[in-house]
């Protein structure tokens, strides 16, 4: 653990580094850097954000039983006509960034895990780079939810932005 503390912290170092540099390039009237760089950092950032996000979620899950997601009233519908549904549950990181978020932006995010019961992965949904445990992102917006299918099972992990 104390690895990835220091291997976490070395990666800050590094993009406050990046943002510096670019911070005094800018305030010198440099030109900036290309589009393609600066859409290249704001990805790798995004990844490394999630994948923190991730560890941190699971970590603090511990032990504790996940939350049942509650849209099963819409699900239930749908399982008298022999539609595949997958049940749906939350880690208590993705109960919390839930709920953080304002009414519009927590129905539009919750229409979304409720549509993970009938298609896990929607089209547009990518593998975390660099996890090799099947791990998915599914951009909204500025927000990304994060979430693991096992089965028919579908855990919902944390939602970032």
């Amino acid at each position: 653990m104390m690895d990835e503390t220091r291997g976490n912290e070395d990666v800050r170092a590094a993009q406050a580094e990046v943002l510096s540099a670019l911070a005094e390039r800018l305030s010198k009237g440099d030109a900036p850097l290309p589009a393609e760089l600066v859409a290249k950092l704001a990805e790798e950032l995004a990844l490394r954000i999630d994948d923190e996000a991730i560890t941190a979620a699971w970590a603090e899950q511990g032990n504790e039983e996940p939350v049942s997601w509650r849209g099963n009233a819409a699900r239930a519908s749908r399982r008298g006509r022999g539609r595949d549904v997958r049940d749906i549950e939350l880690l208590a990181r993705a109960v919390r960034d839930l709920e953080a978020l304002g009414p519009a932006e927590r129905e539009e995010l919750s229409l979304e895990i409720d549509a993970l019961a009938f298609d896990p992965v929607p089209r547009g949904v990518m593998a975390l780079h660099g996890r090799k445990d099947g791990h998915l992102q599914n951009r909204m917006g500025a927000r990304r939810l994060l979430y693991k299918v096992q089965g028919m099972l579908v855990t919902v992990v944390a939602i970032t932005g």
